[in-house]
């Protein structure tokens, strides 16, 4: 070794620690791999069995309230359902007690709900009721897909810093699929860590790339390397500054950087200008169109208003006087044609600027409620069920009640007018704490929205109705829109015509 360099010996010495680190690395990894599988494997095991004991418990107590008619019930009260849910979690809370930090419970498909939650001996902390929250939709989606399959399900579940085997499988009691029961153990605890292998390899891959700088002579180009860092932080902060033209590999560099600076902003003003083009043709576009149905509806008003004048100028002129010139019928035919125009007038101030005024604190179960009420003799005439489903604990609003009341009310009376022998219309509120939003759902039995027109249901003055304006659907898109909420129809092939109007919560007082 007397006559070998010191940068070689340096490499050599650098090569076999880096060797040893990977070796030990990938050794350790191995290792731990083996240890997390036996883990897994042993706990996955231990939930199976307690999955089985758990429905073997529940068997009895579920086939009496089978026999009692529970899970036929639409709807429970708070004692029904507290007392049902005690009752299956003494019995679950028996069942695994004798598996230490296993939890489990039932899920009831009839109404959507987690029952008999019970975690005797889980670590703390503790829930305080029903599955956690980050663990409530991994266990009902498998439990769900078990119903859906008719088979039992055993998945590993991980997110951070979670780590657990979920068991589920059918709940099915005479015959009848109640829903489905479910079981699992939390084994973060018990994995064996990985950070050592992390820091091995990192400390291994900075080791070698240390290495590998060192022997490339960066210190070569240092100076370069400098010049082009400092170039692009002033590109950055100058979109016209352009590098120095040199020779040489960075030469080449920037030269192309300069290209590429050049094409990009050659081509950003070209978008700019073609974007500024296509968006002065679409207004011009839309500005036609409204001007060409705005003709159309005015048209035939003004016909029918010219041609009775007409008439009146005729006789005048043929008798010589007014006297019996003008019949009631004729002025009555002509001041429904200039309200007709008044009207569409109005319609068109308010779809050209909706107006969102005195905003109150609104429930939007009572305004439904109000709604029904005006429409109740309707309802009755054409022989229609109605059904409603307001959720309870539903937040207030802040809106302008007028203009929703005119929202609610079109949808309402479209659902009506497509149900002209008869149907069924229900009416739901929802609230999704998740987004902060209240839905309110509109579904009607009638013949539905045909699939050619269903994207232009929200058009001005499109319509399917002999005496529509074609205003009504766009007035109310733009009366949501002025509260940040969203108004949409039931997807192409959907069984019924369902319309949500959703509104945030966010500016409720």
């Amino acid at each position: 070794m007397r006559g070998v360099s010191f940068r070689t010996r340096l490499v050599i010495t650098i090569s076999s620690l880096i060797v040893i680190l990977v070796g030990a690395a990938l050794y350790l990894n191995w290792s731990t791999e083996q240890s997390r599988s036996e883990v897994v494997e042993t706990h996955k095991q231990m939930t199976q069995r307690g999955l089985q004991q758990l429905t073997t418990a529940l068997a009895p107590t579920l086939d009496s309230l089978v026999r009692s008619g529970f899970f036929s019930k639409r709807e429970l009260t708070r004692s029904e359902e507290k007392h049902v849910d005690t009752l299956l979690a003494k019995i679950a809370g028996y069942v695994l007690n004798a598996f230490k930090g296993m939890e489990g419970g039932c899920y009831v498909a009839q109404f959507d709900q987690f029952m008999g939650y019970s975690f005797p001996t889980s670590p703390e902390p503790k829930p305080a009721y029903g599955p956690p929250p980050r663990s409530y939709h991994i266990i009902r989606h498998q439990v769900l897909l078990s119903i859906a399959q008719k088979s039992p399900i055993v998945e590993v579940h991980t997110f951070d810093p979670a780590t657990f085997p979920l068991v589920t499988e059918p709940l099915v009691v005479r015959g009848q699929v109640l829903g489905g029961v479910w079981a699992r153990i939390h084994i973060e605890r018990l994995m064996p860590t990985v950070s050592l292998v992390s820091v091995l390899l990192g400390t291994a891959f900075i080791l070698l790339l240390g290495l590998i700088g060192a022997l490339v002579a960066v210190w070569r180009f240092r100076t370069h390397v400098e010049q082009l860092r400092l170039g692009l932080q002033t590109l950055h902060n100058d979109s016209a500054f352009r590098f120095v033209d040199i020779s040489g590999v960075f030469g080449y560099i920037e030269h192309s950087i300069n290209e590429m600076v050049d094409a990009r902003a050659l081509e950003q003003h070209r978008r700019a200008e073609l974007e500024a083009e296509v968006h002065q043709q679409d207004k011009l576009a839309s500005l036609g169109k409204l001007v060409a149905r705005v003709a159309h509806e005015v048209k035939t008003p003004l016909a029918i208003v010219k041609t009775r004048i007409q008439m009146w100028e005729r006789k005048f002129r043929k008798t010589g006087n007014a006297d019996g010139v003008v019949s009631r019928d004729s002025m009555d035919l002509v001041l429904q044609e200039i309200d007709r125009l008044s009207d569409l007038v109005k319609r068109l101030l308010v779809f050209s600027k909706p107006i969102v005024n005195k905003r109150t604190i609104v429930d939007v179960n009572d305004l439904l409620r109000h709604i029904v009420a005006l429409v109740q003799g309707e309802i009755d005439e054409r022989n229609i069920s109605l059904g409603t489903t307001f959720e309870k604990q539903l937040p207030t609003l802040s809106l302008d009640i007028r203009a929703m009341e005119q929202v609610f009310l079109n949808i309402v009376t479209n659902a009506l007018e497509a149900m002209a022998d008869g149907g069924e219309l229900e009416m739901t509120t929802r609230y999704f704490k998740e987004t902060n939003e209240v839905s309110v759902s509109i579904q009607d039995s009638g013949k539905g929205i045909p699939d050619e027109i269903r994207t232009k249901v929200f058009d001005p003055f499109f319509t399917t109705k002999e005496q529509g304006t074609g205003l009504g659907l766009s007035i109310a898109y733009e009366i949501v829109h002025a509260h940040h909420g969203k108004i949409t129809f039931s997807e192409a092939g959907a069984e019924r015509t369902t319309c949500t109007i959703t509104l945030p919560v966010g500016n409720a007082k």
